[in-house]
């Protein structure tokens, strides 16, 4: 800190660069009241002014936000209310269909053995259809 101090000394010296105008500080008063006086003149509402409204205009998407945050939201749960719609009902077995396959298997849904053998059942080709068919 002192080095910079010494350093401006050195540079510019001790002597004040800034001067006031000679006889500034002594009308200072009367022209800022004269340029008060003024301004509340220019400032006073007359009647058309006193009336009138601001409107601050905004962007379209500033005033419609909401309504474009809603019809996301909307969008949203619909889209996934329809999903759940059609993956259901695509992949729906008939119950007597449900109540065969927990009775032969014995395995839980959502298990890695079930998964097995929808896999085992994919893999069969009509051979091996015949061959279980005819075995039962």
């Amino acid at each position: 800190m002192e080095s910079d101090e010494k350093y401006l000394e050195r540079k510019f010296g001790r002597q004040n660069h800034f001067a006031v105008p000679d006889g500034y500080l002594q009308n200072l008063t009367a022209s800022v009241m004269a340029n008060v006086s003024k301004q509340t003149e220019c400032n006073m509402p007359n009647k058309e002014t006193a009336n009138a409204k601001v409107v601050v205009m905004q962007p379209w998407w500033r005033r419609t936000r909401v309504r474009i945050a809603a019809a996301a939201c909307l969008l949203v749960a619909g889209g996934t209310a329809f999903y759940t719609y059609m993956d259901s009902e695509h992949h729906a077995e008939p119950v007597s269909n449900v109540a065969a396959s927990n009775s032969n298997h014995n395995v839980e849904m959502g298990t890695s053995a079930s998964y097995n053998e929808m896999a085992d059942y994919t893999m069969l080709d009509n051979d091996d259809i015949y061959s279980l068919l005819a075995s039962n």
